[in-house]
């Protein structure tokens, strides 16, 4: 995520994530490792705690939505820095 185009708002505005079981699905491990480096940097970005709990939420049953999201907001914390 080095050379991605970084983002001004961590999360699209009227964005709902909801649980959803019609979107395809990804790997759990995927999703948890991204998650989790969002967890880790919450210890210094209090800006991004909030974000970065409530997709936490959906780790047991990830979707491309969810990772979509995740991704946004790993480009607005590369953006911050």
């Amino acid at each position: 995520m080095f050379c991605c185009k970084p983002v001004d708002v961590h999360l699209v505005v009227n964005s709902k994530l909801i649980k959803d079981n019609e979107r395809k699905k990804v790997k759990v491990i995927f999703y948890r490792s991204l998650v989790g480096n969002l967890l880790y940097l919450t210890i210094t970005r209090h800006d991004a705690m909030f974000i970065v709990s409530l997709l936490s939420k959906f780790m047991n049953f990830p979707r491309c939505f969810y990772v979509r999201a995740v991704i946004r907001m790993h480009r607005y914390i590369q953006g911050t820095i």
